[in-house]
Order: structure tokens, then C-alpha cells, then sequence
């Protein structure tokens, strides 16, 4: 591979006779950096498959996870929607009445058109975070039809790093880009230390791969785009689609991709690193005429920022150089719980397949010594609980963890029984909801306790 030209790859295997084999990708909010190959038959996805290509540090296959092989089940999971549907109840109840597109479109429009025309513009909050998250097909499409429409309400902050970008920016400066505050993973090589704060070492793939769809719409399913154009064209805004599919990824693709029809052809694009993979790399070397964009010009481990606007949302004052906050103890809830990612879910998507869900079993991980003070035995039905709430999954009794600490997978879908308690290991409803004076969502101590389930 030239390390400074852009590689196109097939990573596919032939297609047997009666069978094409479509190149895809993962784009659920995991990265989705996989090669997931689609093998068609008769006009349905009959298996998945991925990179075959043995593992060379030149080129590294990029192999897909549990995940990229449960896309076959999330496809044709009977729990897809298929056609449009009216709620008909109360929210929550479940009840939903079958419509025709046209009806469904006409019926947004006329809506999004009296709340625009009644209380502005602001009164339509974009929600559009999760889901099909592709260049074509995902929350672009959407931003751009409502900004054409008049805007809208977003929601603040980033619910994912926002803790990170908000120390990055008094750290590096109001201009640097959260993303930018490493190193590119092709220098990785050569780093004596890396901290991995929150994320996979077995995550190595780093590339750009195409979404070429493999079979028809299932049912009466639509993409975004086609749905918001349905909706541009009711609310009369012109100039809101004027490409066909093939322009609009040439031109979304242009500054990266030299040549798009060999890229479609093939499915990936492995992309050169940068001439200098160095993070901040001109500002260390030239600080004079490329300073930080602090107010020292320089890296600061103590904000000049915060020390001149502690308070800078209203959410309480944010000392300028870190320190320490003693938990908040509370002796009914003696056990310390964390809320690791699991191998089965991307957060809650993917939740409702079984057959993924066998790859990593939603359970309570407690150490061999609590769970014997408790009375509890390996894989026993406990409840997990605290002043917020309740949630009930099996026990798993080991030493892997250490005293003291108790572990759920975040992402498990919230499923109460008649009283209100969650039945499927939510942690969420032990975790207290709150904001942080920086104005987002970072780690912080949850205590717990456990006891066997109530028979």
C-alpha cells in the first residue's frame, strides 16, 4: 500500500452461482469502520459475511464484530416497521393504526407548517441523533430539510463526548476540535504509552466504506431522504433535493475520494495518514506564529477560561485547574456500580435481537465475597437497586471483579413490570440524571445494592 495514495479494496469473497455479494458497512453509532458483505438470494439477504483476508500489519483486514453479522436479523427482524402507523392512544399505550404514505406525509407537513406558523420555528426540536447514521442517509438529510424550512430547536451539547470537548477546549483552546486532541491511529506505531480512556484496543479499523444497498425496501420502508423529500415538496421548499442519489455522493465524497466509481465498485477506501500525524503538531513546533487558542497561548493546565467565567452555563462553578469530588456516600448502598459497553448492543440499538443477544448475556457481574454476604449464588435472578430505582437480571458471581464493584451493560431497553421495576437490567434508572456544571453527561460514582429477587 503507498503511503500516500488512497488503496480501493473488495473485501469480499466470490459469490457463488445464484448469489451477488454487496459490500456494506455498519452505521448504527458504532464507528461502523466494518466490511459487512451482504449475500443476496432471490432478492433477500440470506447471510453475512466479512473481510476474508488474513491479518498483515501492512494491511490489517478489517474484520467485522458480533454486531456486523446480527445485521441479518435486525433486517429481517419481525419487529420492523414496514409501513407508516398514526398513534391512536396515549402515548405509551401501544396503539397505532395503519396508513398510507400519502397520508402520513401530508399529515407531518400540516403540522410542521401550524406549529411553525403558530409559535416559530423554534418550536420544532431536532431529535435526529441515532439510527442510519450514513453521509446520504442519516441526520444530514434531515438538518438541511429543516434549516430550509425555517430551523429549529437542537439539542445542546453532545451527548456522547461532551465532557471531552468541553476539557479539550479549556485545555488546547476555544478552536481546537476535540477530535484533533490525539494523535492519527497510523502513528500509533510509534507511542511508548497509550491511554485507551474509554474505548477498545480490539477496535483497529480505520477507513471509509461505501453503503451500496443489496436488496429492495422491505414492505413499504422509505430512506430518510426520500422521506424528507416528500416533505420538502409538500411545504413548497424548492431547491431542497436538486441531485440525483449518484451526484449527491459524488459531490459529499469529492473532497476525499479521488476516484468514486472505482470506490463504488469495490466498497473501501483505505485512506493515506497525513503528511504530519503529530497532534497540534504546528503549534508545538512553531508556537510563535501558530499559539493555542487559549488565553496564554499556550496549553493550559490551569484554565485561564474558567478562572475569568467559573460558572460558564449557570450549572455551578468549575474550578480552573481540576480537583477531586468526594462521592457522596450513602451506607444503604454500599456496592460502587460501572456500566460497560456491551459486545451485543451499539447503547440500546440492537437490544431486541436474541440471537446477538447470546453473545454477551445482560447479567450483574458482583465479586464472589459480596455475593456470598448477600446469600446470592451464580446465576440467580437478583434485584439491583438504590433511592432511584429497581431493575432485576441474573447474577454473575465472580472474582474478575473487584470487591466493592458491580457491573451492568449500559444500552438494555427500559421494561417494567405492574409496579414500575425495570425487568431487563436498565441501569439507567439507577443512575441519577443530572447535569454537570460543564454542561454534559460524565462518568460519575453510583452506588448500589443487591439482594436475591422477590419470589
Amino acid at each position: 500500500m503507498s503511503p500516500s495514495k488512497i488503496h480501493y479494496e473488495a473485501p469480499r469473497v466470490a459469490a457463488k452461482p445464484g448469489e451477488t455479494v454487496v459490500t456494506s458497512t455498519c452505521a448504527h453509532n458504532c464507528g461502523g469502520r466494518c466490511a459487512v458483505n451482504a449475500h443476496v438470494r432471490d432478492g433477500r439477504i440470506v447471510k453475512i459475511s466479512t473481510d476474508p483476508r488474513r491479518w498483515t500489519p501492512e494491511m490489517p483486514p478489517l474484520h467485522a464484530c458480533v454486531r456486523g453479522f446480527g445485521q441479518l436479523e435486525r433486517v429481517n427482524h419481525p419487529d420492523r416497521l414496514m409501513h407508516p402507523l398514526r398513534r391512536t392512544g396515549p402515548r405509551g399505550s401501544g396503539q397505532f393504526q395503519r396508513v398510507s404514505w400519502d397520508d402520513a406525509l401530508d399529515e407531518v407537513a400540516r403540522e410542521m407548517r401550524r406549529i411553525r406558523d403558530t409559535y416559530g420555528p423554534a418550536a420544532i426540536l431536532d431529535c435526529s441523533r441515532t439510527g442510519s447514521l450514513s453521509t446520504l442517509h442519516g441526520r444530514g438529510v434531515s438538518q438541511r430539510f429543516i434549516n430550509m424550512f425555517g430551523g429549529c430547536t437542537e439539542l445542546w451539547s453532545n451527548l456522547s463526548a461532551e465532557a471531552e470537548i468541553f476539557a479539550v477546549k479549556q485545555t488546547y483552546g476555544a478552536k481546537a476540535e476535540y477530535k484533533s486532541a490525539g494523535r492519527e491511529p497510523i502513528d500509533y506505531v510509534n507511542s511508548r504509552l497509550i491511554v485507551m480512556w474509554g474505548w477498545s484496543p480490539g477496535d483497529g479499523t480505520f477507513g471509509t466504506g461505501t453503503m451500496k444497498q443489496a436488496v429492495a425496501p422491505m414492505g413499504e420502508c422509505r430512506n430518510d431522504f426520500d422521506i424528507c423529500t416528500e416533505l420538502a415538496r409538500r411545504l413548497g421548499i424548492a431547491g431542497y433535493n436538486d441531485k440525483t442519489e449518484d451526484e449527491w455522493l459524488r459531490e459529499l465524497t469529492g473532497g476525499v475520494i479521488d476516484d468514486f466509481d472505482t470506490f463504488r465498485e469495490r466498497g473501501l477506501a483505505r485512506l493515506p495518514a497525513p503528511d504530519d500525524a503529530v497532534a497540534f503538531a504546528r503549534e508545538i513546533r512553531d508556537p510563535e506564529r501558530h499559539p493555542f487558542s487559549t488565553p496564554s497561548g499556550k496549553i493550559e493546565i490551569y484554565s485561564m477560561t474558567l478562572a475569568a467565567r467559573p460558572d460558564p452555563y449557570g450549572l455551578g462553578a468549575i474550578p480552573p485547574i481540576p480537583m477531586w469530588i468526594e462521592d457522596e456516600i450513602d451506607a444503604r448502598y454500599p456496592l460502587r456500580l460501572v456500566t460497560p459497553k456491551s459486545r451485543a448492543r451499539t447503547h440500546s440499538i440492537h437490544d431486541n435481537q436474541p440471537i446477538l443477544s447470546r453473545a454477551d448475556a445482560d447479567e450483574v457481574w458482583i465479586n464472589t465475597a459480596d455475593a456470598a454476604a448477600r446469600g446470592i449464588v451464580d446465576g440467580q435472578r437478583v434485584r439491583v437497586f438504590n433511592a432511584r430505582g429497581t431493575t432485576h437480571l441474573p447474577a454473575r458471581v465472580t472474582d474478575r471483579i473487584a470487591p466493592g464493584v458491580v457491573s451492568i451493560k449500559e444500552g438494555a431497553w427500559f421494561t417494567p413490570d405492574a409496579a414500575g421495576a425495570d425487568t431487563r437490567g436498565c441501569a439507567n434508572v439507577l443512575i441519577a440524571d443530572r447535569t454537570s456544571p460543564a454542561g454534559a453527561a460524565p462518568f460519575n460514582s453510583c452506588f448500589v445494592d443487591i439482594a436475591p429477587a422477590l419470589p
